[in-house]
């Protein structure tokens, strides 16, 4: 797992710098941390979320695709029986971007698909579900976007994440 942190960190870093000497093409990549939220009798846990996404202006103004995976870096435990739920989900979204005018902030509601059970028990393998969330980010730099951002992995689980997300 310190391996994936390391790898999530030392991408950012190197698009950040990159993308400080580049225009933005409508493409980003990012990584946040956050609370994994689980029902009730379920402590919850500590996730981390890689995404990449990539603007269709071309198709529609503000339309997007997105993907995200995510895993537990501090599994979810349920509080009765000291069992560890290790969760990872793999997400594929199409997103809006609405830009709040005169203000460095926007809005990026996403819905999609997501295999929520790649490593977790709660779901049968082969399970599809649907997915959607919502981000509010605020733009650093013209490169860089801090974010905040809710999603609903499963009937079972809600991601709430804060990160970066470096455009390039």
């Amino acid at each position: 797992m310190k391996k994936i942190v390391s790898i999530a960190a030392a991408v950012l870093l190197t698009s950040s710098a990159y993308a400080q000497q580049q225009g933005s093409n409508g493409f980003y990549v990012g990584a946040g941390i956050g609370l994994e939220a689980m029902p009730k009798h379920v402590d919850d846990g500590v996730g981390l979320a890689i995404k990449g996404g990539l603007e269709l202006d071309s198709v529609l103004n503000n339309l997007g695709v997105e993907a995200e995976l995510s895993t537990s870096l501090i599994s979810p435990e349920i509080s009765n029986s000291n069992n560890k739920i290790d969760i990872t989900t793999f997400g594929v979204y199409a997103t809006y971007t609405i830009d709040i005018p005169g203000s460095a902030f926007k809005v990026r509601p996403k819905f999609g698909l997501i295999l929520p059970n790649l490593a977790d028990e709660l779901h049968s393998r082969g399970d599809v579900a649907i997915s959607g969330g919502i981000a509010g980010m605020y733009e650093l730099n013209n490169q860089l976007d801090l974010y905040v951002e809710y999603v609903n992995t499963s009937e079972a689980m809600n991601n709430y994440m804060i990160g970066l997300a470096v455009n390039f």
